[in-house]
């Protein structure tokens, strides 16, 4: 059980992680179509198509291209898998939607949801509000510098609150009669409150939509590695393990094949039970799993037999795995009077010539499994 929720819990970083990045470039390139949006309004205004204040519509394109290419120079600069990224480009998202909303104030009200709808690519919760949170911060700076500098509007001027018929005077003309008198007060409870309040509503819908992605994924993804891990050890099965040979390492420049057998398990079946000889083979199947790197996979080829596959290995980085294990396997306790043994073989060459030095490193662990069991009778 305990095994398998480890597992499992490998399964939900690895797949995080992955979101992350996946969520993180998609978000460059919806951020890239804010950013054309930005020089479109600026078009049309120059075309007068708009009528915007060019004043206004100059320091929108020229605020929101600045940070968007600093944005884009530590993207560049950092890694996209990261942990830290998502919060970053979150930040650098808001940023450029409060310059488009300061200046274009009520004309681009709807670029702020763009930043909560961006979070309903992330799995995670955390994200979601901490764009809220930024999003609230960034409509009270809106709010109140767009009073004042943004593109005017006459409900932030004046307090209307009526419909229509309540300002036409029967000969016909328009009347205000209610002048806003309370700038912070109103600006606050109209403007600022009701836009946060939408943002919650978005951030809990987008949240859902999410969790619902994440779990589909989820899901997909534990089978998909289900299929390929060995449920007992966590290593990759043999057919996987068939099909890399088929279609991947055949491919490889350098190869290196390390195999192993474990040993004293008829011991163990026949002294302690079963369970004592699984508890081996996992056991076993750790220990060789802590000297993989990226570049290394271990596969449960057979009961009690495993090969790591190394792309890139040469014989000094082969000998020198195996020693490393070898050290660390003469340290390791045994599981009741059963020593964690296993005889091994290896071998490196080409990946062209994968079978030769799969031959040769299978050759080299049957004869020190022979001499392991002659030196053991």
């Amino acid at each position: 059980m305990k095994l398998a929720e480890k597992y499992r819990e490998m399964l939900n970083l690895e797949y995080n992680k992955n979101a992350d990045l996946t969520a993180n470039r998609y978000a460059l390139r919806c951020l890239k179509i804010t950013i054309f949006f930005a020089l479109f309004i600026w078009i049309l205004n120059k075309v007068n198509i708009f009528i915007i204040d060019q004043r206004v519509t100059d320091f929108t394109l020229i605020s929101t291209f600045s940070c968007y290419f600093l944005g884009l120079i530590v993207c560049f600069k950092c890694d996209l898998s990261k942990s830290w990224m998502k919060y970053f480009i979150m930040f650098w998202t808001v940023v450029i939607i409060t310059c488009l909303t300061t200046t274009l104030t009520y004309h681009a009200t709807i670029a702020g949801v763009v930043p909560i709808v961006f979070t309903s690519m992330y799995p995670s919760r955390r994200i979601k509000w901490y764009t809220v949170f930024l999003m609230i911060i960034s409509t009270f700076f809106t709010v109140f510098v767009g009073y004042y500098h943004g593109i005017c509007d006459a409900n932030m001027v004046l307090l209307t609150k009526e419909t229509l018929s309540g300002y036409i005077t029967a000969d016909n003309t328009f009347s205000l009669n209610q002048i806003n008198d309370n700038i912070p007060l109103t600006l606050s409870l109209f403007y600022v409150f009701p836009r946060c309040i939408l943002y919650v509503v978005l951030a809990m819908m987008c949240a859902n939509v999410s969790r619902i992605i994440t779990m589909n994924t989820n899901y997909a993804t534990e089978m998909r590695h289900m299929a390929e891990r060995d449920q007992m050890t966590g290593a990759y099965t043999k057919s996987k393990y068939l099909s890399m040979l088929e279609n991947d390492y055949v491919n490889e420049e350098h190869i290196g094949i390390i195999f192993w057998d474990v040993n004293y398990l008829k011991r163990a079946n026949d002294t302690f039970g079963h369970e004592c000889g699984d508890e081996l083979i996992i056991a076993i199947a750790d220990s060789i799993r802590k000297f993989n790197n990226a570049n290394d996979k271990t596969y449960r080829i057979g009961g009690d037999e495993f090969v790591m596959v190394m792309r890139g290995a040469t014989e000094k980085s082969v000998i020198d795995k195996v020693n490393r294990w070898n050290a660390a396997i003469k340290k390791a306790a045994p599981i009741g009077d059963i020593p964690l043994s296993a005889s091994y073989g290896y071998a490196w060459g080409e990946g062209k010539n994968i079978d030769q030095v799969i031959h040769d490193a299978d050759q080299m662990m049957y004869e020190n499994k022979r001499k392991h069991h002659d030196a053991n009778r």
